[in-house]
């Protein structure tokens, strides 16, 4: 793990929690494969207020769920 992901696990003191799940590993977008935040995400959680913090955590969430509805997806199906 790069010291660009590596994050403070422990719930934020404005009390928005962290969402790394220790995974951390970037893909080839950037974004995490465990918490799918982007690495400017990942570097700037610290500096985020709450409003901030749960728009990176929704953009987290939509991202991580693309990123596994991918890898779910079966090759070659046939959308005829």
């Amino acid at each position: 793990m790069s010291t660009d992901t590596a994050l403070d696990t422990a719930p934020a003191p404005s009390g928005v929690p962290s969402p790394c799940r220790s995974l951390c590993r970037l893909d080839e977008a950037d974004l995490c494969t465990g918490c799918g935040r982007s690495r400017d995400d990942i570097r700037g959680w610290k500096t985020m207020d709450d409003s901030e913090r749960l728009a990176c955590l929704a953009r987290a969430t939509l991202q991580r769920q693309a990123w596994e509805s991918l890898q779910a997806a079966p090759l070659g199906t046939n959308r005829g």
